[in-house]
């Protein structure tokens, strides 16, 4: 379990429940969060060369490679994966906030082109999940 301290002491958030993996998929292929709410929080570095997110209201936003990109618990989404090539793959990290903290109700990107310093956590965490075979660390 990780705090982050904030300003106001009152306002401290507690991280858990931390999993990362690395997101493999095919030509087309998709994952929908319609029938149930997303169950967590998570940052995504998208590692293909657009992903396709869409509402249940038809609203439809677009992420490039490179992108990261904040998907936040409780949203109802379908996300299709798109590029070249056989794999198309993004790193994902999940994880829970301690107290409710749902002040967003869509997908945000948080940088683009991300560099070096930024993606280093993700490929870190990514690795560990290989090694280990176990999402829970």
């Amino acid at each position: 379990m990780k705090n982050l301290p904030v300003e106001n002491k009152d306002k401290e958030l507690t991280f858990s429940e931390i999993r990362s993996m690395l997101l493999s998929w095919t030509q087309k292929s998709s994952y929908s969060y319609v029938s149930r709410t997303r169950p967590s929080h998570a940052l995504m570095l998208i590692l293909c060369d657009k992903i396709r997110f869409e509402y249940p209201n038809g609203a439809v936003a677009f992420f490039n490679k490179g992108d990261i990109i904040y998907i936040p618990k409780g949203i109802m989404y379908t996300v299709k994966f798109l590029g070249e090539g056989d794999k198309l793959e993004a790193y994902l990290i999940n994880f829970i906030i301690g107290r409710d903290y749902n002040e967003q109700n869509e997908i945000t990107r948080l940088t683009a082109n991300a560099d070096a310093a930024l993606r280093e956590p993700f490929e870190r965490s990514a690795a560990l999940y290989i090694q280990t075979k176990n999402r829970r660390y």
